[in-house]
């Protein structure tokens, strides 16, 4: 049986799943870019282009895989 302050201790400490760089935060990260892309494949040209986008570009963001969110260079 553990103690109160190894039960605390336990709880405080950063578990693998939810440390920032562990695994549930990459799955949370790919799944909002995975919505942020389905909302541009909605957006019409007017709304591309106020957020600076042209229609090719957008075409390029919405195929790239869940997984690469890295930025691209303009």
């Amino acid at each position: 049986m553990l103690s109160i302050a190894e039960r605390v201790k336990a709880a405080a400490s950063p578990h693998p799943v939810t440390r920032p760089n562990g695994l549930w935060a990459r799955i949370m990260r790919m799944r909002n870019v995975i919505v942020g892309r389905r909302a541009i494949m909605r957006m019409d040209a007017r709304m591309l282009g106020d957020i600076g986008l042209s229609h090719a570009e957008a075409l390029e963001e919405v195929n790239r895989k869940p997984w690469d969110d890295t930025p691209r260079a303009r």
